[in-house]
């Protein structure tokens, strides 16, 4: 049996020309290949615009040395490219639409025609956003220089992606604002994404911080829309499996302690060698990340001191601290946080010559409260979304939580600050569902609706709609 091979006219082509287009073929096959699932040129660059400004990128060699997992994400699977390239392209608010940006994002549409404006030269940035969000993984540049294991702390795409969550959030307003709900809901789910990206790309916990941050976002819309508007059944099973793969894989604060060991290890080193620049680094990036006030150089100078006569001692307390802090970080919040149990108790009974601890362990109990507090807002949503579709097929809500689980509910969670369901009281057609919050105690459902998080003793939801605050001026 012979094969002839013809070229698009009908002429026959040698076989030295098929074998030609054969290897071009193969070649650009292995090239697509290889730059997009093999190369990652995007992370081997030294240098990546972010924001208009060019920054260093570190080599996977620095990470490494660092103590950092360093994987390897294809460029075709990699969405922090799409975000440094949306990152680039988005129009900041300014002034009036900075204010009602704000405003959009939490609460409702505003029909401004300046605000719609603003918002529409964004279109392209959305796009790119939304692309990024169907990536299955992410992996961004660290920046700052191999030979300073100190500046890379504050990565500058964090301030971008709270940006991309609230653009995000307005977006799923303006549909709602069109009656277009299953849409808004795409949006709000899209946050979801954007913070599972930066977590798993992250190496610190004030990135880990940043990704909560965002799912806010996300939980404030969504408590909005399902308080406000009428829901498909569709769209209340939607809400119910997106929730219950939030809680699924929600991020722990064990495990965001755990990665961030190596960064607070290399800034301890780093002042172990040189006390002096180490330290003023340390403080500086500290007082960056939020994490602990400036200090004065005569401060700075007297704790460069310290660590040079006793470095090992305070090497050696912190790494006992730590230890006391990762077996602290495993207990369920209701645990954690009873008064004498909690976090704060133990830095209480540390000395003050124990700096590496006072500077890169006090803290974390906060850090533990903010992650537990996600968790429960998250899981509340999912009940309350629950409770809304029990209400559509019956009628009236639930008598007990118990008859959402099988039909609604896989499993009906927990309350992260009980051990416990959440409390959940019914009288006729109202409800009113709570957590206990992070005072540990039952204070028969003394919050607000909506919510004030620093005021509210028990954290609640009701059957009544979410009132909105009038738009700024």
């Amino acid at each position: 049996m012979s094969f002839r091979v013809h070229t698009w006219t009908g002429d026959k082509m040698s076989k030295g020309s098929a074998v030609f287009i054969i290897f071009i073929l193969l070649a650009a096959g292995g090239y697509y290949c290889y730059h997009n699932y093999i190369d990652c040129s995007f992370l081997n660059k030294k240098t990546v615009e972010v924001d208009g400004k060019e920054r260093d990128v570190r080599s996977r060699e620095g990470l490494k040395k660092l103590g950092f997992k360093v994987r390897r994400v294809g460029n075709g699977r990699n969405a922090a490219i799409l975000y440094l390239r949306a990152s680039n392209v988005v129009e900041e608010p300014k002034g009036r639409a900075q204010r009602r940006f704000t405003y959009v994002a939490m609460n409702e549409w505003v029909a401004d025609r300046a605000f719609t404006e603003w918002f529409d030269s964004n279109a392209e940035a959305l796009k790119l956003i939304h692309r990024a969000a169907r990536k299955p993984d992410a992996e961004f540049p660290v920046f700052g220089r191999d030979d300073d294991p100190v500046a890379m702390i504050l990565l500058p795409y964090l301030a971008p992606m709270r940006m991309f969550s609230r653009l995000l959030a307005c977006e799923g307003k303006r549909y709602e604002h069109n009656k277009d709900l299953s849409r808004a809901l795409d949006s709000y789910f899209a946050i979801t994404s954007l913070a599972e990206h930066i977590h798993d790309s992250t190496a610190m916990l004030v990135d880990d911080l940043v990704a909560i941050a965002c799912q806010g976002y996300r939980n404030r819309a969504v408590e909005c829309c399902l308080a406000n508007k009428p829901l498909s059944e569709e769209d209340l099973r939607r809400v119910i499996e997106h929730y219950e793969d939030v809680l699924e894989s929600h991020i722990t604060f064990a495990e965001c302690l755990e990665r961030e060991k190596c960064c607070e290890d290399s800034m301890v080193e780093e002042v172990m060698r040189n006390p002096r620049t180490g330290v003023r680094k340390l403080v500086q990036a500290l007082a960056m990340a939020g994490e602990s006030a400036p200090l004065s150089s005569h401060e700075q100078e007297s704790i460069a001191r310290l660590a040079e006569t006793h470095g090992a001692q305070m090497k050696a307390a912190y790494e006992r601290d730590y230890a006391a802090l990762k077996r602290w970080s495993k207990l369920p919040a209701w645990q954690a946080l009873r008064p004498g149990h909690d976090w704060d108790a133990y830095m209480s009974r540390v000395p003050a010559t124990s700096v590496f601890s006072r500077f890169l362990l006090d803290g974390m109990g906060k850090a533990k409260v903010v992650f537990a507090r996600s968790k429960a807002e998250a899981a509340g949503i999912l009940i309350v979304a629950a409770i809304k579709l029990y209400e559509k097929k019956n009628g009236r809500p639930p008598q007990r939580l118990a008859e959402l689980e099988g039909d609604y509910l896989s499993e009906l969670p927990k309350d992260p600050f009980s051990g416990r369901d959440y409390v959940y009281k019914v009288r006729g057609n109202d409800w009113i569902l709570y957590s206990v919050w992070d005072n540990l105690t039952d204070d028969n459902g003394a919050g607000s609706w909506p919510h004030k998080r620093a005021k509210d003793r028990d954290f609640i939801w009701r059957n009544t709609r979410l009132p909105v605050k009038q738009p700024p001026e």
